[in-house]
């Protein structure tokens, strides 16, 4: 494939990420480049559908967040909505400020997030709602997430296409990589769920032996990991091969080897 995945690559620079999106540590938007993802993806959602929000609405909303600072991450998906579709987003932005959330608006808002980061509706297949409960056997958390056609969770600046986050069992899907390309995001999807069974279940030794490996693996694909260290291509080779079982083998394969 043109872009590489790696679970180690998210180690550099993103820091834990927590399945409760709501409530993101001052450490882990702490600098600019994440305070921004933050906002990029809240934006970028119109919170009366949940639908994809109108560009220009979401990049004056971005725009207006940044010259905010932290402080916008108080502001609720309700009024942050509002402020949206009014005529000076920033001035209703500042205003809003003064405005303490109620105990249910954080909750709401909390579960809006969540759904950001859930699977987008346009991916509501059932093949990958399969794909994904049998990841989540595996990994015990309770979704996959998706930067939601963006490049946010650590996807923007980064020419990948997901990855998978050994510290907390969590895999991310830069699904806004793929230019629509559907089967591409299955492949991920399941290569993605090989790296959570190589490290919960198998203590990161290969599967598959050298030989399989090799006989096995595409021409792409062993062009793309040329770059890769000795003690790593191993696992993401195998990986690569694993993806390309068809759907039932591949859940087969996972349910055996995490018995």
């Amino acid at each position: 494939m043109n872009l590489s995945r790696s679970a180690l690559l998210i180690l550099c620079g993103i820091g834990t990420l927590t399945t409760n999106l709501a409530y993101y540590s001052s450490h882990a938007i702490a600098n600019s480049q994440m305070l921004e993802s933050y906002f990029q993806m809240i934006c970028e959602v119109n919170f009366k559908d949940n639908s994809k929000e109108n560009p220009i609405k979401s990049e004056t909303c971005i725009k207006g967040l940044m010259i905010i600072g932290s402080k916008g991450k108080s502001i609720t998906p309700q009024r942050l909505q509002q402020c949206k579709d009014s005529s000076n987003f920033l001035f209703c932005a500042r205003n809003s400020l003064n405005t303490k959330p109620s105990i249910a608006d954080w909750h709401e808002h909390g579960r809006e997030v969540k759904a950001i980061s859930g699977r987008p509706h346009n991916l509501d297949t059932s093949q990958i709602r399969n794909l994904e409960a049998t990841i989540k056997g595996v990994t015990k958390q309770r979704i996959i997430l998706w930067s939601n056609g963006s490049k946010t969770l650590g996807c923007k600046g980064r020419n990948i296409y997901g990855y998978y986050m050994p510290v907390n069992r969590n895999i991310v899907m830069c699904q806004g990589n793929h230019n629509n390309n559907y089967a591409e995001i299955i492949d991920t999807l399941k290569h993605e769920g090989w790296h959570a069974v190589q490290h919960l279940c198998r203590n990161s030794v290969r599967l598959l032996s050298i030989e399989e490996i090799n006989s096995r693996i595409s021409q792409s694909d062993a062009n793309n990991l040329h770059g890769y260290h000795p003690s790593k291509y191993v696992l993401e080779a195998e990986a690569r091969v694993i993806a390309k079982l068809p759907d039932q083998q591949w859940k087969e394969l996972v349910n055996k080897e995490c018995k």
